[in-house]
């Protein structure tokens, strides 16, 4: 459900056409509604139909790093594995 403003000069517009009876009145402005809520529609079927959807990847900006300290860390290991007497 969507919230329609209705403008004063269509209220009077109504109002005059209704001459005093609330079932044109109403008529009148629920007529104006469904106009609106035509006009929407027809935006949000625009908007649907010429959007693109990018697609968003969630990487960690520091894998590079970590990899590089792991294979640092390894190496350390290895050399002091290999200078230890």
């Amino acid at each position: 459900m969507r919230y329609v403003e209705i403008p004063h000069e269509i209220l009077v517009e109504c109002y005059r056409k209704g001459n005093g009876n609330d079932v044109i009145f109403k008529a009148c402005i629920d007529n104006y509604v469904k106009e609106q809520e035509t006009i929407f529609d027809k935006i949000d079927k625009y908007v649907a139909d010429y959007s693109i959807d990018i697609p968003v990847i969630l990487e960690d900006p520091l894998e590079p790093f970590k990899k590089l300290l792991a294979y640092a860390i390894i190496l350390g290991v290895i050399i002091l594995l290999l200078t230890k007497k």
